[in-house]
């Protein structure tokens, strides 16, 4: 009974030797990226900040950010926030996405297994998500991209069985709850969530069904407008959308303004004062106080142009942020080279006939991705898109598998040919790893610029940045160093209580100011200047009198 008990044990473990395989290998790669370098995003700054403010103090509040503290929705925070009672911020933040990462690869195990009843499959697919270059890169970072792909592959999956199989109430709801968590981390979500509602419209399952789903996506939608409310006593379901409409609208005043002068527009010089420009009361930042009303932007009178005009501008934009977009998902980050070849070998081996409903789901799932490229292209947006192509790449290996299994009768497992195509996949990925490493390693010099700032700048100084993580790192008040001509600039330091300002080589050189290294404002003193990875930085105290 005992040897029977044990053998039963060995062949249900000797199942799943790849599963932990691509746990092991999965859960080694993301610890390396996230120990071996102080990476930390603009973003992540305000993450860190506003999680542990939120837990620790009750408020929704930051140390000072670029955006207004409303812009980030509350859910990753609120995580960030909780884990910072046990680990550092920063820490806690990146052991989120670690968590969220290694739980994908099961996600994704579990979701093959059940719809192709082909374990061997489920496990070269997980193995497929645990070393790919991007979604280690999301799992190793502050950053919301590992809970996001998490919650809507969940929300993916559920209600594809739920449809498949006519499936229980628990599975509508289980898409509904995982896609209302992932609107309250990255509303874009609103996108997917329309979508969801389609389908199941399209696809005529139960109306009971449908109620299910739409009262818990309205629950979280409302939810997060009476969040909204109780943090900015304004009522905006989307506020992140809203602050990018603010963007595109002072962005279109400034080239309105250069166009009427005409001024020939320099690109970096105009993202700047975007981002950066002070209202005309010199107390805020331009977009900021047109995001909370306090400022308007005069009335634009858009050129009146032929309908055949603004239809080829539209082609034109959105065929060149198509072949863009493109461009990155075949030479990123996303699906390197052994990916795209065995996905290849799967499109072309894959039974369509037979899967089309399932085909028709997927393509739903990827509209969103359409409907964002054609307003920014940028290599995160096309991560989901490559995940929900793996289980196809993996069918690709599963295939070659098959077909060099027929030929080479020697070998003792029919794993050991799959098993060399993974490992080609995985070593085609390296030059990516590098990359990555390369990306984290980038800003690394905020971290050192932090312990300089925190040795000779006072505990209860305000630095005023363009960046805040030397600030962050430093543990001191944040603030925003704005795009503005000395004179409005000293008022809003004055105003702000702002001690020093920090300044990058690079960043002064894109001022209004035009200033020479050793030629600094009155109001201002140069106190320090230190080089860190090529990059020069000034410190400058800002005088009171």
């Amino acid at each position: 009974m005992r040897t029977k008990l044990l053998k039963t044990v060995y062949q249900r473990n000797n199942q799943r030797e790849l599963l932990y395989l691509a746990l092991t290998a999965g859960a080694i790669f993301r610890l390396i990226f996230i120990f071996t370098n102080h990476d930390l995003s603009p973003d992540g700054v305000h993450y860190v900040s506003l999680g542990y403010h939120l837990l620790h103090a009750g408020q929704y509040v930051s140390n000072g950010s670029q955006f207004p503290d409303i812009v980030q929705p509350p859910f990753y925070p609120f995580l960030l926030g909780v884990f910072s009672f046990v680990f550092e911020p920063v820490l806690a933040g990146k052991l989120i996405s670690f968590l969220a990462g290694m739980s994908l690869i099961v996600a994704v195990y579990l979701f093959v297994k059940r719809l192709s009843q082909k374990t061997f499959l489920a496990e070269v697919s997980a193995l497929l998500v645990s070393f790919n270059p991007a979604l280690i890169y999301v799992s190793a970072r502050v950053a919301t991209e590992a809970v996001y792909f998490l919650l809507l592959f969940v929300s993916f999956a559920c209600l594809l069985f739920y449809l498949k199989e006519n499936g229980s109430q628990k599975l509508v709801s289980c898409a509904a709850f995982a896609i209302g968590l992932a609107y309250l981390t990255r509303p874009e979500t609103v996108s997917y969530l329309l979508m969801m509602l389609i389908i199941l419209i399209i696809w005529r399952k139960k109306v009971k069904g449908m109620l299910i789903f739409t009262g818990i996506t309205v629950f979280f939608v409302l939810s997060y407008g009476l969040f909204v409310f109780s943090v900015s006593g304004d009522i905006k379901v989307y506020p992140k959308i809203s602050f990018v409409c603010v963007h595109s609208q002072v962005s279109r005043h400034f080239l309105n303004e250069d166009e009427k002068q005409h001024k020939k527009t320099d690109f970096k010089f105009h993202l700047n004062r975007v981002r950066y420009s002070l209202n005309s009361s010199a107390d805020e930042l331009l977009t900021n106080a047109v995001f909370a009303g306090q400022e308007t932007l005069p009335s634009m009178v858009s050129e009146k142009r032929p309908a055949d005009k603004k239809i080829k501008k539209f082609l034109v934009f959105t065929i060149g942020n198509t072949f863009k977009a493109i461009k990155k998902f075949l030479w990123g980050q996303i699906l390197p080279p052994g990916y795209l070849l065995f996905l290849l070998i799967g499109i072309l081996k894959f039974p369509w006939n037979k899967n089309r409903g399932l085909v028709l789901y997927c393509a739903f799932f990827l509209l969103p991705t359409f409907l964002v490229i054609m307003a920014n292209v940028e290599q995160r947006f096309l991560y989901f898109p490559g995940l929900i192509m793996m289980p196809m790449a993996a069918y690709g290996i599963l295939k070659f598998n098959e077909q060099f299994s027929i030929y080479i009768k020697k070998l003792k497992s029919e794993k050991t040919i799959a098993l060399i195509a993974v490992i080609f996949v995985f070593l085609t990925s390296v030059p990516n790893y590098a990359q990555t490493f390369r990306t984290m390693l980038k800003n690394e010099y905020y971290y050192s610029a932090g312990h300089w700032l925190n040795q000779i700048v006072d505990h209860q100084a305000t630095i005023a940045a363009t960046v805040p993580q030397p600030i962050y790192f430093a543990k001191r008040r944040f603030v925003v160093l704005p795009f503005a001509p000395l004179d409005s600039l000293q008022l809003y330091l004055l105003r702000k209580q702002v001690n020093f300002i920090l300044i990058e080589l690079k960043d002064r050189l894109r001022r209004p100011w035009q200033l020479e290294k050793n030629q600094w404002p009155a109001f201002l003193e140069l106190v320090a200047v230190k080089r860190f990875n090529n990059q020069t930085m000034f410190l400058l105290r800002v005088k009171k009198e």
